[in-house]
């Protein structure tokens, strides 16, 4: 009995599900979807110039090509995400079976579905969780990248297909000889159309006979794939402009487990918070738990123990463990196994004041030895407000990495 669209996407979830992070990686560069893009465009161009109807998927790429172009162009998400063997990122490979799985048609409904059965087997990374828009853009190009060029190959295919059918009628020979890459739904269709011009649509039907296939299949398949990849198409091209209006924050706070975890907090004051208060505590908290080498849920259910646990209204608030040195170190030495990381990171946020001015002196003094020894004591004397004020930059650019956001 043949699997239903969404047995298949359980499948396949199922099977990604099962599959365990290598490491981190980063997504891949897209100058080469770029030049798959343009090589498509130039083919469809070239090959559909002389048509009078082309296929309506050419239409639809070739009038949203800068669409396509505008988002391959679009900056790749930085962080780095959980790798699967083989160098695949675990959420691309979702986002490609959302794409695949809904025939391009994804839409807030769609990817809420693929989302929700997906954290249901195994959780996502809030990275991970985040970068799913850009990752499904992507994906939506690819295919439309992929689509694009088999319309290319479809109508070269037609293409060569009448020339063999015109070249065999004017040497007189019959069309049985033609080869049989010609004998496909887009050849004959293509051959029939040429036929149907000269009146001569016996001698194909006649042809097709002696090589056990029918006319009216053909071209009722070769119609159905016209259709087919005019649905597909339309429905990439539309899902890529729904995402560009999509209100990903809340279905993000919806989905993610984290979220879940710290609403529950005995406080009420993360509920009541705005929503960039809720991403800096989230963000923290990733980084604590990548600090202890601890999975966010894990983390977060540890967090929720401390609130529940905090003597007072501030030792109640998830704030207080993640944003304040000491709820910071209660935190950490709830967690155990703090790397080296997160323990200079932890140093410096509690020193934070002495270490940039210290950084700075140290940079300071550097500088204006270096202006005098290369320009003299007037020339430095000259320099040293720019130098120093390039100091505090530099000290500043220095030691924001080693702070959380």
């Amino acid at each position: 009995m043949p699997e239903t669209g969404f047995a298949v996407l359980d499948r396949r979830m199922r099977e990604l599900a099962s599959r365990d992070p290598r490491g981190l990686g980063r997504v891949p560069s897209q100058a080469p979807l770029r030049r798959r893009l343009e090589r498509a465009r130039q083919a469809l161009q070239r090959l559909s110039r002389d048509l009078e109807s082309p296929p309506p998927a050419v239409c639809w790429f070739l009038d949203n090509y800068p669409l396509l172009e505008e988002t391959a162009l679009l900056p790749p998400p930085r962080v780095r995400l959980p790798l699967l063997a083989g160098s695949q990122l675990r959420a691309l490979q979702l986002s490609r079976i959302a794409v695949e799985q809904f025939d391009g048609h994804v839409d807030e409904q769609a990817l809420q579905l693929v989302l929700e059965g997906f954290l249901a087997l195994r959780p996502l990374s809030m990275d991970e969780l985040w970068a799913i828009p850009d990752l499904l853009r992507l994906s939506l190009v690819e295919a439309c990248a992929r689509l694009g060029e088999e319309q290319a190959e479809q109508l070269n295919l037609e293409r060569e297909a009448v020339q063999a059918a015109r070249t065999a009628l004017r040497a007189g020979r019959d069309l049985r000889a033609l080869a049989p890459r010609h004998y496909t739904a887009a050849g004959v269709a293509a051959i029939h159309g040429l036929l149907q011009e000269q009146g001569g649509g016996e001698a194909l039907s006649d042809a097709l006979r002696s090589n056990g296939l029918e006319l009216k299949p053909l071209l009722a398949a070769y119609r159905e794939s016209r259709a087919l990849g005019e649905y597909q198409m339309s429905g990439l091209v539309d899902s890529l402009r729904r995402l560009g209006e999509l209100n990903y924050a809340d279905l993000f706070e919806a989905l993610c487990p984290v979220e879940r975890l710290l609403r529950r907090e005995p406080s009420g004051v993360y509920g009541l918070s705005d929503f960039e208060t809720r991403d800096l505590l989230r963000r923290r908290l990733g980084l604590v738990a990548r600090g202890h080498g601890l999975g966010e849920v894990e983390t977060a259910e540890k967090l929720l123990l401390l609130c529940k646990a905090g003597a007072g209204l501030k030792e109640q608030q998830p704030g207080y463990y993640l944003l304040e040195v000491e709820g910071l170190r209660k935190l950490s030495a709830v967690l155990g196994g703090a790397g080296a990381g997160f323990n200079a990171r932890l140093f410096l946020h509690a020193h934070s004041r002495g270490a940039f001015f210290g950084l700075y002196a140290l940079l300071a003094a550097g500088a204006a030895g270096l202006l005098l020894w290369l320009a003299g004591p007037l020339a430095a004397a000259l320099a040293l407000l720019p130098a120093l004020g390039l100091a505090g930059r530099l000290a500043g650019a220095l030691l924001r990495p080693c702070f959380p956001p």
